[in-house]
């Protein structure tokens, strides 16, 4: 057996180099959870409020690679009217990679009044149309949203905050100990 000595340093103790280190270390210390509840939950609510319904289950997103989206199966979507509708295997909202984040245009495919066969009697084929439209919208601005909350998340300062704020003990090398 032996015995290992370690010294340890609250966060504001460390050297510039290893402040840096612990940082990149530790910069998904504040996305390793359910960060993106609030914004899938209203984009949930608001799309339900133009007619378009599914679960928060339902919907995946991906905004770290090269195919930055958001959407849901649109097997999974329900509406408050009754009519068929050819829709996207995936609905929702895409934005190519181009380099740098979020750069690239975000863009979902518009539904068009010929994608829109029955419509129940007393409903308006438009109105759907625009509803579906409006749902599409919400889809882009909730992948605009992730995009800026991750951005903030990661950030130096609000790492070093949180590092801070939790009274984390770093080693030299800027490990969490």
């Amino acid at each position: 057996m032996r015995k290992v000595e370690t010294m340890l340093y609250n966060f504001n103790e460390l050297s510039e180099d290893v402040k840096e280190k612990a940082l990149n270390k530790h910069r998904g210390i504040n996305v390793d959870c359910d960060w993106w509840d609030c914004t899938i939950s209203n984009l949930v609510d608001d799309c339900a409020d133009v007619g378009v319904i599914f679960k928060e289950s339902d919907v995946y997103f991906s905004i770290l690679g090269r195919d930055n989206h958001i959407g849901v199966d649109s097997r999974n979507l329900s509406f408050d009217w009754y009519s068929e509708i050819d829709l996207p295997k995936k609905f929702g909202a895409f934005q190519n990679y181009l380099g740098g984040g979020m750069v690239g245009r975000i863009q979902s495919e518009e539904i068009e009044v010929d994608r829109v066969r029955v419509v129940e009697e007393g409903e308006n084929d438009d109105n759907i149309v625009e509803n579906l439209n409006s749902a599409l919208e919400l889809f882009e601005e909730a992948l605009k949203s992730l995009w800026r909350e991750y951005e903030y998340l990661t950030s130096d300062d609000v790492v070093t905050e949180t590092l801070i704020a939790n009274d984390y003990e770093f080693d030299n090398d800027g490990k969490i100990v």
